[in-house]
């Protein structure tokens, strides 16, 4: 681990597809071995169910620079959302890859779990890791499970952390010390009333990069159940 900061690319690449009964204006292919990656980021069997019952696909690619990667993210999201509605479709997010349902509201990026999956299959060695964070430039997270502390906890700060770094990138970067509070948490859990959530209760972390692997290598300073007491 080191304290160089993240390195910034000129540019992402945001994909998604919108898949349908009928074909529209084209009929895309999409990457081999969809369907387990689809089950194991979490689409439900009804969910599933829809996605065999939508043989064909449009898929929607923009290149967008770092300064406007999130706004990007955002607007493709929501076009590729009103595609589908238009067309009784379903919305992947391809660079996950996951099968999205549709907002209750209005996209926002400030919801980081829409965006990023917080993965506890690595878990039983003492860390968990991230996916999504590398299509907004950034690396993703392995976060060290403190000694006692509940992984489900360390899930939570993971998901506030997630919040800040999309929010604060590419203007802030993350290398160093930082803090996560219960606000950032229900922001990053997508909680519609986190904006009345107070910000006392927070927990110190510390990130570092990791040259080696590209990733941001995060240590809990505080025993995370000091959010939820």
């Amino acid at each position: 681990m080191t304290t160089t900061a993240v390195p910034r690319p000129g540019h992402v690449d945001i994909m998604y597809a919108v898949v349908t009964a009928e074909a529209l204006d084209r009929d895309d292919p999409l990457p081999e071995g969809l369907e387990p990656l689809l089950r194991r980021n979490g689409a439900s069997e009804e969910l599933m169910a829809m996605w065999r019952e939508r043989p064909h696909a449009q898929v929607l690619v923009q290149v967008a620079p770092l300064a406007g990667a999130g706004e990007a993210h955002v607007q493709m999201r929501s076009a590729a959302f009103s595609l589908a509605a238009e067309h009784d479709g379903l919305v992947v997010d391809l660079a996950l890859p996951r099968l999205l349902e549709p907002p209750t509201g209005a996209v926002r990026l400030e919801y980081a779990d829409a965006w990023v999956l917080v993965h506890y299959d690595v878990a039983s060695r003492g860390v968990l890791g991230t996916r999504g964070l590398e299509s907004f430039g950034l690396p993703e997270l392995c976060v060290k499970v403190p000694e006692g502390a509940e992984a489900a906890m360390v899930g939570a700060v993971t998901s506030g952390l997630t919040h800040r770094l999309l929010t604060e990138w590419p203007h802030v970067d993350p290398v160093g010390p930082a803090v996560v509070t219960l606000r950032d948490i229900a922001y990053g859990l997508g909680d519609p009333q986190a904006d009345t959530i107070g910000t006392e209760r927070r927990v110190r972390v510390e990130m570092g990069y990791d040259d080696v692997a590209h990733e941001l290598d995060v240590t809990l300073l505080d025993n995370p159940a000091v959010l939820f007491r």
